[in-house]
């Protein structure tokens, strides 16, 4: 048995086989809170500096779990995108980090500036 895959991009299909649906979706819903709380301070910010940063850090995340869910299920061809947060990513791992960090920056900024109004 081969158990390279289950730290590489194929973690999707492991976590799947080992889980099933309540895996699949428990993955989804914890991507979900973190684009939710993402765009609601996009919207809220006044920078647009901020909100391009926040927008782009939710996007960074919908668009490699697009090509990691497309690859892996086989509807599009596998790019080696991995899946960010769970796969052993190396590079893009530290580089999600690194833009979750400034986006929790940019709210802690902003709830800062609210507390301070009131």
């Amino acid at each position: 048995m081969n158990f390279s895959a289950a730290s590489s991009d194929f973690i999707l299909a492991i976590i799947v086989e080992e889980t099933g649906f309540v895996g699949f979706m428990s993955i989804f819903v914890a991507y979900g809170i973190i684009l939710k709380q993402l765009f609601k301070y996009a919207k809220l910010v006044p920078s647009e500096k901020d909100k391009v940063m926040l927008i782009g850090t939710a996007f960074y995340l919908v668009i490699h779990t697009f090509f990691n869910v497309g690859g892996v299920t086989g509807l599009i061809p596998l790019t080696g995108v991995p899946l960010l947060l769970i796969s052993a990513g190396g590079s893009s791992i530290m580089s999600f980090m690194i833009s979750i960090g400034i986006t929790q920056s940019i709210i802690h900024r902003y709830k800062k500036s609210i507390e301070k109004e009131y």
